[in-house]
């Protein structure tokens, strides 16, 4: 029998809003991600092309442990497609980083991203 270690705080997964950037950021930061200029990410997201026909899907989702620390991220980004004359809304999984006390549930994330409804695809 395995023995299965467990994080040492409970955490869940819930959507990101823009008040979790500069958390997001720090999360990147530890875990090797590309800089998050938080500032140029809000901007984007409120210049989205695409952002009337997503309102009901997330940008993203963080971990949050029970003290409400932020310990992971993933983003998911909005994208439009048309397949033989049909517009199709498809989500794209992008900076997936845990920190390494709770990567036991970096996998809850990802799960989140694939049960998400809206987008048709999701990549």
């Amino acid at each position: 029998m395995t023995q299965q270690i467990e994080s040492p705080h409970a955490t869940r997964v819930r959507p990101a809003s823009f008040d979790d950037a500069d958390d997001i950021s720090q999360i990147h930061k530890r875990n090797g991600l590309a800089e998050f200029d938080a500032p140029v990410w809000r901007s984007v997201w409120e210049n989205y092309p695409f952002a009337e026909e997503f309102r009901d899907v997330p940008i993203g989702w963080v971990l949050e442990t029970d003290s409400g620390a932020l310990v992971g991220t993933i983003g998911n980004v909005h994208m439009l497609y048309e397949i033989n004359g049909r517009r199709v809304r498809a989500a794209i999984a992008t900076a997936w980083a845990v920190d390494t006390a709770h990567r036991g549930r970096a996998l809850h994330l990802a799960t989140t991203f694939f049960k998400q409804k809206g987008p048709e695809l999701l990549l």
